[in-house]
């Protein structure tokens, strides 16, 4: 992992610090912004608009910033790598909350990144049970937000799990 501007912050994220010393919860800000922009139907695909309306809280895009604070952090946790060189007047506790916000918005802007890529792809599901009733309702979720809930019996399930069986064994049998 390497600095291509130097190893001074401003190089990256000037523009962000300068926005934090106007505003500390400039951060913030921005992740009620991204909150918005993922939880709309055209997530991911709306990203580069999510990018400008964050730029214009933070300054810098957000891909840039996190792409910097990824590569502070590595070089934090390698004694032997040359260190961020952050300036003099550098607001008091802008270096956590950037990490802070780096952390809560990495997951989602990677996700965001592979569903762009794979809209289709599986993502995942989610069960949840209607209570006193042996009734369960399975969610199956794409890369790219879209969902199939379906009401499902134990009977249902069971027979599922063996029709994903068979397309386990005859894809092994395939190879």
């Amino acid at each position: 992992m390497s600095f291509e501007n130097g190893y001074e912050a401003t190089a990256y994220i000037e523009k962000c610090i300068e926005r934090y010393k106007q505003d500390g919860l400039v951060f913030y800000k921005a992740l009620q912004i991204i909150s918005t922009f993922s939880k709309h139907p055209s997530w991911p695909h709306n990203f580069s608009e999510l990018d400008n309306a964050v730029k214009n809280i933070l300054g810098n895009r957000l891909e840039g910033i996190l792409r910097f604070t990824g590569q502070y952090l590595y070089a934090s946790s390698v004694p032997q790598m040359r260190q961020v060189e952050w300036p003099d007047d550098l607001p008091v506790g802008l270096k956590e909350d950037l990490v802070a916000f780096y952390y809560s918005i990495s997951p989602l802007i990677e996700q965001a990144r592979v569903a762009r890529a794979n809209p289709l792809r599986f993502y995942g599901v989610a069960m949840s049970q209607i209570p006193a009733s042996e009734t369960t309702i399975l969610k199956f979720m794409r890369m790219d937000g879209a969902s199939l809930e379906l009401e499902m019996t134990k009977h249902d399930v069971r027979s599922l799990i063996n029709t994903l069986e068979r397309i386990i064994q005859d894809s092994s049998e395939l190879k």
